[in-house]
């Protein structure tokens, strides 16, 4: 092709177009609104507009100079060129005429045009009403809303989209250039809010003008037919005109020229207009560079280097400043290699080193991300997990038990295996009456009261508390104090076994001793009480048998042995415990809870009931107030609850109320009191309702079994989602030994309708196709849950949501991921934009495998726990 001036433009200008298309496509990946390179700012105008619109209501002089001084640029090229960007390049412009081009190769547009359709339906003002409707929803909805479907933004997010996202973005691509067929450029000058914006200010525009020369035109309307807009050159003003210069390239009469200010003379008043617009703008840019420009920060992170071992725990402090002052009120980000984080944001955390068997280096990152006063700044520290193999230790208690009078003391002694352990970490405990000499050491002197009424008894706890060398340990010591004008010799009596376990049917032989504290053998009368299912062979000896009886899956039991005293010896007795099993696994449909205390306020029986051998008391409770509470087997740990309202299914409880031990038999026969308290419990329940339930510093943690998928998660399910109060989503991040497999969720506040936690038996994921299977077993069921700063690690994500945030609901759109892909693939852009933000859209239904959660308050309404079989 022999090449001309007016072929080389077209030349010029196609190449134009593809570097921007090139461009928007792999470099401006997610959004190209607005962009810096150090000073200089630009926003594209529809985008700057909206952005003001949507946040009218905390609109300020700062936000008003950002976004003008980033319009600027663009408002001071279009009245300089005129709508050079719809010609030269915008890529929707390019895709459009590449489409164009294509429909007539192949003779399409024949059977599709508007020729067909019976004449013209729209006129151009039509975009001016969707430039309108467009801003009027921005500050309806709070939110750039055509940002979503804009065709522009849909080509960046073209190398990052994938799944049904891909597939929607792609329609709106191919529904814009098949409109082509119904009129040429029907997008662009009937739609298009951007080229509408840009008529306005190309109105002011007098550089760089196709002219006619009138004595040479034929007026064949050959420029209005491949004009994009469909100008007649030769009789309209050129606001429209796009600076393609199809009109120059291809006049047949060569009766168009470019000329640089056109063929009108403009007016004093115009010139006067355009300079003032002009000096207004190029001064607006460095002025509000003056005023909005963010200042450097610096992050530090103190300690910068440390040492741990295996499951250490210690706390890291970040520091911003600029210029060397503190900057306050900033949210600092934090990222971990492994280990974990009691937060992910704020100025100082707690960090817990990874279990592990060898040595290990860490990486924790602190990330302030910028805003509109400050540029973003990050910083690192270096950790090293030693792994130091821990020796198993033993601490002991002497004299393990001991009888005094009221009116002495005695000395307890530590005795330590190795010998040399540090004696600061040896802690002692009093639970009882009276006061020891001191809270840790080797040694302890223990002195009763000294006016008592009736014998009492106490019990001594001493605790190893471990380090980076040694296993920690514990040991108990209890004693009785007798008055102290008692002459009578105190008596210890013990049975072997103290405890024991027993299939149904079995016998076990009990032999009891009676010594004086000095260790003389005294002959008396032993007698024995038995608490729960089975019989004894005797009440009465020094030797007898326990019976287990038949027919039961599991049972426990209370055998007390008794001396009732003498003229020259003082009273004692043991308690033996026991537990009886059947032939077939122990029942796991129990929920088994331990806790520290629980006071139970407005108790009353409704009934007994047997079912499988097994007797299930029902208790209706007005208020339950329990601290250190752990469900064991959903493993669900928190520091305090409250329930009120609640039926509970017991099989089983042993505690303490005051010092005297209490099982589900003896707490019978307290009901009527006004409170209960049970102290330092255990308790089993086939079923537990409640109408509200609060919960402060929850958690619930994976059962850790090993393996590529070292954990069998949580299936957390519920329905109207709302995240509130600003959350985050991260993937792929680290949890424990699931490196980079799992999903990061933090959230202010969170709301859910239909609450429910499943405990599977054991658990199967395939990554790769997102399947997974587990048999239920566990169910925590409620009608509402409200959490508030919640952290969640899931290996698996099924998310329906609504776009209903906007001024019309669109249909549902269902996401679902492993935790090991990458976030940015599997959400909508505009979620990720907001990943920070204050309000998410709603959630109709979800569904995680959780690892681990957290939550420092929650409030359940209408909770449920109870068994569900397996499928």
């Amino acid at each position: 092709m022999k090449l001309n001036i007016k072929s080389i433009v077209q030349l010029a200008r196609h190449t134009s177009q593809t570097i921007f298309f090139l461009l928007f496509v792999f470099l401006l990946v997610g959004s190209a609104c607005s962009f810096s390179v150090n000073w200089f700012r630009f926003i594209e105008p529809l985008g700057g507009l909206q952005i003001f619109f949507s946040n009218l209501a905390n609109i300020n002089l700062i936000t008003i100079l950002v976004i003008l001084s980033g319009v600027a640029i663009f408002v001071l090229v279009t009245i300089l060129l005129g709508r050079v960007w719809c010609g030269w390049a915008c890529p929707v412009g390019s895709l459009i005429e590449l489409g164009e081009y294509a429909f007539g190769k192949t003779k399409i547009r024949k059977y599709v045009g508007e020729n067909r359709r019976g004449g013209k339906f729209l006129d151009k003002n039509t975009r001016h009403a969707v430039l309108g409707g467009v801003l009027a929803s921005a500050l309806i909805s709070r939110n750039p809303a055509w940002c979503e479907v804009c065709p522009i933004g849909t080509i960046c997010r073209t190398t990052s989209a994938s799944g049904f996202i891909a597939i929607a973005e792609t329609a709106i691509i191919g529904g814009v250039i098949s409109s082509s067929l119904y009129k040429k450029r029907f997008f662009c000058r009937y739609i298009c809010p951007i080229s509408s914006l840009l008529t306005i200010f190309s109105k002011l525009n007098i550089f760089i003008k196709p002219v006619v020369d009138k004595k040479i035109c034929k007026e064949c309307a050959i420029c209005e037919k491949i004009c994009p807009e469909g100008i007649p050159l030769y009789k309209e003003e050129l606001a429209e005109c796009t600076k393609c210069l199809e009109c120059y390239s291809k006049c047949p009469y060569n009766s168009v020229s470019i000329k640089t200010t056109g063929s009108i003379k403009p007016s004093r008043k115009t010139t006067a207009t355009l300079t003032l617009t002009i000096i207004i703008l190029a001064t607006l840019i460095p002025f509000s560079y003056i005023y909005t420009t963010p200042v450097e920060t610096t992050l530090t992170i103190y300690p910068e280097k440390f040492i741990v071992t295996p499951g250490e725990t210690i706390t890291i402090n970040a520091k911003l400043l600029s210029y060397n002052e503190p900057v306050y009120s900033k949210e600092i980000y934090w990222r971990v290699s492994e280990g974990f984080l009691d937060n992910s944001i704020g100025n100082t955390v707690k960090f817990t080193a990874p279990q592990s068997n060898e040595n290990k280096t860490i990486e924790i990152r602190a990330i302030f991300y910028g805003d509109e006063t400050y540029l973003p700044s990050n910083a690192s520290t270096t950790i090293q997990v030693v792994y130091i193999r821990k020796e198993p230790t033993t601490i002991t208690i002497e004299p393990p038990t001991f009888i005094i009078k009221s009116n002495e003391n005695i000395t307890l002694r530590a005795v330590t295996s190795p010998p040399n352990l540090p004696e600061e970490l040896i802690k002692w405990k009093l639970t009882g009456l009276g006061r020891l000499s001191n809270n840790s050491g080797r040694t302890v002197t223990y002195y009763p009261p000294e006016e008592i009424q009736e014998e009492i008894r106490i019990n001594v706890t001493v605790v190893f508390e471990g380090d980076v060398r040694h296993l920690p340990s514990t040991s108990y010591a209890s004693g009785l104090i007798i008055l102290k004008h008692l002459e009578k010799k105190p008596t210890i009596l013990s049975v072997s076994p103290s405890s024991f376990t027993i299939k149904q049917g079995e016998n076990i032989t009990l032999k009891a001793m009676l010594k004086t504290v000095d260790g003389e053998e005294v002959k008396g009368i032993i007698k024995w009480r038995l608490e729960g299912p089975g019989k004894l062979s005797s009440t009465i000896g020094s030797e007898i048998e326990y019976h287990a009886p038949s027919g039961i899956d599991k049972a426990y039991v209370k055998i007390t042995a008794y001396f009732e005293g003498g003229d020259r010896y003082l009273p004692s007795e043991t308690i033996v415990t026991g537990l009886i099993i059947g032939e077939k696994p122990v029942v796991q449909e129990l929920y088994e809870v331990r806790f520290k205390k629980i006071i139970f306020e407005e108790i009353i029986l409704i009934e007994d009931v047997n079912v499988d051998s097994l007797t299930i008391t029902f208790l209706k409770v007005g208020k339950a107030v329990a601290e250190d509470i752990e469900i064991t087997n959903l493993r669900l740990k928190s520091e305090i609850v409250v329930l009120n309202n609640t039926e509970i299914y017991l099989t089983y409880l042993v505690g303490e109320v005051g010092q005297t031990p209490v099982n589900l038999e003896s707490l019978r026969k307290r009901i009527g009191q006004k409170t209960i308290t049970v102290e330092n419990g255990l308790m089993m329940f086939t079923k537990l309702t409640c109408k509200e339930a609060e919960f402060h510093n929850l958690s619930i943690i994976g059962e850790y079994i090993g393996g590529e998928e070292s954990y069998i998660p949580l299936v957390i399910t519920g329905e109207k989602v709302m995240l509130l109060g600003g959350y985050r989503l991260d993937a792929p991040t680290t949890y424990e030994e699931l490196v980079n497999k799992v999903m990061e969720l933090t959230s202010s506040r969170i709301e859910v309708k239909n609450f429910s936690i499943l405990k599977p038996t054991n658990y199967q994921l395939d990554r790769t196709s997102k399947k997974y299977q587990y048999p239920g077993k566990l169910l925590l069921n409620s009608s509402k849950m409200v959490g508030e700063n919640i952290v969640i690690y899931s290996v698996y994500y099924r998310v329906a949501f609504k776009l209903s945030i906007y001024i019309w609901d669109l249909r549902e759109f269902i996401i679902e991921a492993t935790g090991d892909i990458d976030i940015r693939k599997v959400i909508f852009h505009f979620w990720i934009g907001y990943e920070i933000g204050r309000i998410c859209h709603l959630i109709t239904s979800t569904e995680v495998h959780a690892v681990y959660s957290k939550l420092d308050k929650c409030f359940i309404e209408n909770l449920t726990l109870i068994y569900v079989p397996s499928k």
